[in-house]
């Protein structure tokens, strides 16, 4: 036995030492399971927080409808942005960042024929021949709304527009339409 354990008149060991170091022991695993749930809270409740819609760079354009003619789409409003506007006669969109971008759409459209009809949707960038993007609608004699998206790489201080291209009998009925910024607020390029 260990001699610091011992007591000094009748050489036996004693017993609240032990007690001690094992008390010590199980608060001493007991703070440190607090102190992981804890920071396993606090990591949580930091990321749990989303940003808002301002913190990322996007455009939403209110809702528009009944066209059956091809052309560029105008905007009679912005429902939100954050870094990115409309230019022109409200049918252009002003690209600040460069970087990837989701093209997002609900669209509800319906031939007006008696047989299928399509349209095709285009992103268009400024100066250049080739869309950026470029989505078909097929229409039956029925309603079809259908949500679609595409990603494009756009850069910073390009003008992008949509363009819409019809067969006879194709008419959308409404179009809901948002360009979002991929990396966030991440602006850097």
């Amino acid at each position: 036995m260990d001699n610091g354990r011992m007591d000094a008149h009748r050489g036996r060991a004693h017993r609240g030492s032990k007690r001690m170091r094992k008390l010590v022991l199980a608060v001493l695993q007991n703070l440190l399971v607090i102190t992981c749930l804890l920071l396993t809270f606090s990591v949580y409740w930091r990321n749990a927080e989303k940003p808002s819609s301002e913190d990322i760079v996007h455009i939403r354009f209110s809702d528009i409808g009944d066209i059956a003619n091809n052309g560029t789409l105008t905007f009679d409003d912005i429902r939100s942005s954050y870094q990115m506007n409309l230019t022109g006669k409200n049918d252009r969109i002003e690209i600040r960042c460069t970087g990837p971008y989701v093209l997002y759409m609900n669209a509800c459209y319906k031939s007006l024929r008696d047989h299928e009809t399509r349209g095709y949707l285009q992103l268009q960038v400024s100066g250049q021949k080739i869309p950026e993007s470029s989505i078909t609608l097929t229409a039956t004699q029925d309603d079809v709304c259908t949500g679609l998206l595409r990603t494009v790489y756009l850069r910073a201080n390009e003008q992008a527009s949509l363009y819409l291209y019809v067969t006879d009998g194709f008419k959308v009925k409404t179009l809901s339409v948002g360009l979002s910024y991929l990396l966030g607020s991440q602006c850097d390029f």
